[in-house]
């Protein structure tokens, strides 16, 4: 298991979040090199610990940078890959080397994947092993329109502790960060101190969102 190193160490991330509201949670990244990415929002930064503060992204992925998107070739793909900046990222982000234990995220179909996995592994010779099962990387391919696709990380090395008061969930139940993306907005509308009742509370996301943003003097839920 690896470590990851959060503060001092120049990175790359992509917020990802609500495409419609991506300014908002532009305006709260308090590093200056934050700009709007079609995916979401694009920052460079020293210190991962201030952006895990954060509450309206819904996840945080490393970008990988390749001489441009990855093929629909798997074999290709594999090799763009090992000869981008992901290992390097990886070395630079974790107190321990090898081996990195990653799973592959994607639309594309189980063979691409498995041929690619196949070649990655093979080219990196034991630096990073195909592990869907047990693993702290994942490999997230986003298609394009021309069938390629986007590459970045999301490591599970890091811990996210932002929505860990909730225990359980339904179906139905609102994603906490769009619970706390819908309080941002509302903000204006808050007033400290006061009663807040939520009559259809589900699991809770929403009213606990709500006093978090703003300190509440009573909170109900039905």
């Amino acid at each position: 298991h690896h470590t990851p190193i959060l503060e001092g160490v120049k990175a790359e991330v992509l917020l990802m979040t609500n495409r419609l509201h991506r300014e908002i949670v532009r305006r709260q990244v308090p590093m200056k090199d934050a700009k709007i990415h079609p995916l979401g929002v694009a920052v460079k930064t020293d210190n991962i610990k201030l952006l895990m503060q954060i509450r309206t992204y819904r996840q945080m992925y490393f970008m990988i940078h390749t001489d441009g998107f990855i093929s629909s070739d798997a074999r290709e793909a594999a090799k763009q890959l090992w000869d981008s900046d992901m290992y390097d990222i990886l070395l630079r982000m974790h107190e321990e080397s090898d081996p990195f234990y990653y799973r592959i995220e994607s639309t594309a179909d189980g063979e691409y994947q498995g041929k690619m996995a196949r070649a990655l592994d093979q080219l990196a010779g034991g630096k990073m092993i195909n592990s869907p099962n047990d693993y702290e990387i994942v490999i997230k391919l986003i298609p394009t329109k021309d069938g390629r696709f986007f590459p970045c990380m999301r490591f599970g090395t890091i811990k996210d502790d932002r929505f860990a008061y909730r225990k359980n969930s339904v179906a139905t139940s609102i994603h906490p960060s769009t619970a706390a993306l819908l309080v941002e907005l509302a903000k204006p509308y808050l007033k400290e101190d006061a009663q807040i009742m939520d009559p259809f509370c589900g699991v809770g996301t929403m009213l606990i969102e709500r006093k978090l943003a703003v300190p509440a003097r009573e909170i109900y839920a039905t």
